[in-house]
């Protein structure tokens, strides 16, 4: 019994009694069956962790986890003499779309702009907005270089069609027709209709004689610079 002697002074019999009953408590959250006795399924534990569960099951389907920390990267670092080939691509791929822009320009409708044409800047972002300019230049379609009227010095700037505004001279000067059948047609602005926001415009016949009157739209019709 003299061995019994350390034994006895190291065991702790309320540490050895709390733990029994945490080894019971997770023994009583296994699972049961309809008899209220402990079910036991084949290689797990009612003590392993979630984790450790989650890992058996993924074993048991077959599922492998990669440690993301270990992941290997897919994406190889492009190489200096790549570089001239990429940029060749791209310089091709910009001139392919403005060739496409071209061409949905050249289908798209016609435009109304042409030489001498006194018009209206809507641009918003323009310096020159709600200022009237002079066709001076057409570019390219749907596009006019003007001269900016109204400023001290000499200026001019380019601005696309859908930033312009006909604009109409005074009663008995002359104008040009931009749209319809009679585009590209001059006469004289007989007579503004404001409540049905007309232009009364005759225009000289074939003959040279004769007048029509014509009304049309304010979007219709131009002032032009130089003609009284």
């Amino acid at each position: 019994m003299a061995d019994d002697g350390p034994f006895f002074e190291t065991f702790d019999a309320t540490a050895a009694r709390i733990s029994q009953s945490h080894l019971a408590a997770k023994l009583n959250q296994g699972p049961r069956d309809d008899a209220g006795r402990f079910r036991i399924t084949k290689g797990t534990s009612s003590l392993a962790t979630p984790e450790e569960k989650r890992a058996e099951e993924n074993r048991e389907r077959g599922v492998t986890l990669v440690d993301p920390t270990k992941a290997v990267s897919l994406h190889t670092v492009k190489r200096a003499a790549d570089a001239p080939r990429e940029r060749e691509k791209t310089k091709k791929a910009k001139k392919e779309k403005k060739d496409g822009d071209d061409a949905d320009d050249d289908a798209g409708p016609p435009s109304w702009l042409s030489l001498g044409l006194v018009v209206k800047i809507l641009d918003k972002s323009s310096a020159h907005r709600k200022r009237k300019g002079v066709v001076r230049k057409l570019p390219r379609k749907g596009v006019a270089e003007l001269e900016v009227l109204g400023v001290d010095a000499a200026a001019t700037e380019t601005v696309a069609e859908k930033h312009l505004e006909t604009v109409l001279p005074a009663v008995g000067k002359h104008v040009r027709v931009v749209k319809g059948e009679a585009a590209g047609r001059v006469g004289e602005l007989r007579k503004i209709h404001e409540t049905r926001f007309l232009a009364e415009v005759a225009l000289d016949a074939a003959d040279g004689v004769r007048q029509r009157v014509e009304f049309l739209q304010y979007d219709e019709v131009c002032k032009v610079q130089g003609l009284s």
